[in-house]
C-alpha cells in the first residue's frame, strides 16, 4: 500500500512538472509569434502561435492569435491555388489544395475555426480530374515501357485521389507487384528459391495474389526445403552416454524453430547407421531425405585436479585491563594467533563438434561448420575448528614467538575478505552437469547454424 502510495505521488509530480513545462514552452512560443507579427510577418508568426496551442490547448491568447494569422495563411494557401489554377499547372494546384485542406483540418482539431471559400472546392474538382486524365495517360505510357517506378509513382497518385478510375486500380497493381514477381522468377530459374520463396510470399500477403505467385511459391518451396536424416554422436570420452541425447536435442530444436525449409526424418532404421557414407546416402536418398546432417564429437577431455591444502594466518582478539602512567584504568587489545586452513581446486571440461550437411543427391558437403569451447570451474574455501567469526586476516612467522613481520588487519573490509571464504561452496560442479551444458551448447549451435544455411546462390537482380 505505501509502495503504491509513492508511485502515485511520483505520477501525478511528473505530470505536474510536464504540464508546468509545456506551459512554459508555449508562453514562449505565444511571445514568439507576438513578436513576428508586430514586425508585419503574421504568416511566420501563425506557426509559433499554432505550436504554443499545441502545448497548452488553454493558452486562449495563443487561440485567438491563431484565428486571426491562420486566416491569413489560410488565405494565401488559396490564392496560391487560384494562381495554378489559372495556369493550368494541374498537378501543383492539387498538391497546394490538398495542403490547404490538411491545415483548415488540422485548425480545427486544435479548436480554431476559419473562413473557407467552399467555392474554390468546384475549382478544385476541375482541376484534379484535368491532372487525372492527363497523369493516366502518361502512366500507362511508363508502364507500356515498362518503367515500373514511374509507372507506380504516377498511378498510386491517381489512386488515392480516385481509385475508381478507369483500370487505374489494376494497372497500379501490376506497376507495382509486376517488377517483384519477375525477379522471384529469376532468382527461381538462377538457383535462389529460398529468397524466390519469400519474394512471392510477399506478394501474396500484400495483393492477395498476383499471376502464378501461388504456384511459384509452393515451387520455390519444394526446391529451398531440406529433408535431413540426423545421424548420432558417437560415444567420446567424457561425453559418455550422454552423447547420444546429442541427435534428438538437435532434432527438436530445428522443430520447434518451425521454419518452412527444413524437414527431419524420425525414423531411419537404426541399423544402417553401422554403413560407410557412400552406402548410408544411398540408403536416405532411398528413403525420400535429401540431406544428412552428420555430427562428430572432437576432442573431450574432463579433469579435475587434486584438493589443495594450505594453512593461513589469523589471530583473535581479547581485551585486558591496565593502568596507565597517571593511574586510570584503560583496556587494550591482544592477538592471539591461530591458523586455519585454505582449500583450492579447480576442474576443466574441454569439448568440439563438427557437423556437416551432406547431399544425398550428388554426395558432395553443402555445409560444415566446427567449434571447440571449454568450461572451468574453481572453488576456493576455508575451514576452522572454532568460531570463524572470531577471526582477524594477518601475517606471522612463528606462532610462538612474536617478530617484526607480524602483521594484523584489523579492519572491516579485510574481515568481511575472509569471511566470505568460509562460506564459499566447497564442492565443485560435478562432471554429470557440466556434460548437460555442454551438450545443450552444441545441440543449440548445431540447430542454429543448420537453420541459419541458405544454399541459395547469389543472383544480381535488376529492378
Amino acid at each position: 500500500m505505501i509502495f503504491s502510495k509513492k508511485i502515485s505521488y511520483f505520477l501525478t509530480t511528473l505530470v505536474f512538472i510536464l504540464l508546468l513545462f509545456s506551459s512554459c514552452v508555449s508562453k514562449r512560443m505565444y511571445k514568439k509569434g507576438l513578436t513576428l507579427e508586430k514586425a508585419n510577418m503574421p504568416i511566420e508568426a501563425a506557426e509559433y502561435y499554432r505550436i504554443s496551442l499545441i502545448k497548452n490547448s488553454k493558452n486562449v491568447d495563443a487561440r485567438i492569435a491563431l484565428k486571426r494569422t491562420g486566416q491569413l495563411v489560410l488565405n494565401d494557401y488559396l490564392n496560391t491555388f487560384y494562381e495554378l489554377y489559372k495556369k493550368q499547372e494541374n498537378e501543383r494546384a492539387v498538391d497546394k489544395y490538398e495542403q490547404l485542406v490538411q491545415y483548415h483540418k488540422h485548425l480545427i482539431g486544435l479548436g480554431v475555426r476559419l473562413n473557407f471559400d467552399d467555392k474554390s472546392k468546384s475549382y478544385y474538382e476541375e482541376v484534379k480530374d484535368a491532372f487525372i486524365s492527363e497523369s493516366y495517360q502518361r502512366g500507362i505510357k511508363e508502364l507500356d515501357d515498362e518503367n515500373f517506378a514511374k509507372a507506380a509513382s504516377i498511378l498510386s497518385k491517381i489512386y488515392r485521389l480516385n481509385p475508381k478510375y478507369r483500370e487505374v486500380k489494376e494497372k497500379r497493381r501490376v506497376a507495382i507487384y509486376e517488377p517483384i514477381f519477375r525477379n522471384g522468377q529469376q532468382l527461381l530459374m538462377e538457383g535462389a528459391p529460398r529468397n524466390a520463396y519469400y519474394t512471392f510470399n510477399k506478394i501474396l500477403k500484400e495483393t492477395g495474389d498476383y499471376k502464378d505467385s501461388k504456384i511459384l511459391k509452393e515451387e520455390a518451396l519444394e526446391q529451398a526445403t531440406i529433408t535431413m536424416v540426423v545421424t548420432p554422436c558417437t560415444h567420446v570420452g567424457a561425453m559418455g552416454r550422454d552423447a547420444g541425447s546429442i541427435r534428438p536435442m538437435v532434432t527438436d530444436y530445428i522443430q520447434r524453430k518451425k521454419l518452412p525449409f527444413f524437414k527431419v526424418k524420425l525414423d531411419p532404421k537404426e541399423a544402417f547407421f553401422h554403413l560407410d557414407m557412400s552406402e548410408y546416402v544411398k540408403y536416405v536418398h532411398g528413403i525420400g531425405a535429401n540431406t544428412i546432417l552428420k555430427i562428430r564429437l572432437l576432442d573431450v577431455y574432463y579433469g579435475e585436479s587434486d584438493l589443495e591444502r594450505t594453512y593461513k594466518c589469523a589471530y583473535t582478539k581479547t581485551y585486558e585491563k591496565y593502568k596507565d602512567e597517571n593511574g586510570e584504568e584503560k583496556k587494550r587489545a591482544i592477538y592471539h594467533k591461530h591458523y586455519y586452513r585454505e582449500y583450492r581446486a579447480s576442474s576443466v571440461f574441454r569439448y568440439g563438434y563438427q557437423y556437416s550437411l551432406i547431399s544425398t543427391t550428388t554426395g558432395e558437403v553443402l555445409h560444415t561448420d566446427s567449434r571447440k569451447a571449454t568450461m572451468k570451474d574453481r572453488i576456493i574455501f576455508a575451514r576452522y575448528k572454532g568460531d570463524y567469526r572470531h577471526l582477524i586476516p594477518g601475517y606471522f612467522e612463528d606462532k610462538n614467538k612474536d617478530t617484526d613481520s607480524d602483521s594484523v588487519s584489523d579492519n572491516d573490509y579485510a574481515i568481511k575478505k575472509l569471511r566470505v571464504l568460509f562460506n564459499q561452496r566447497d564442492q565443485l560442479v560435478p562432471v554429470q552437469e557440466m556434460r548437460k551444458k555442454a551438450i545443450q551448447d552444441i545441440s543449440q549451435r548445431i540447430a542454429n547454424g543448420v537453420c541459419e544455411y541458405n544454399g541459395d546462390k547469389q543472383v544480381v537482380l535488376e529492378n
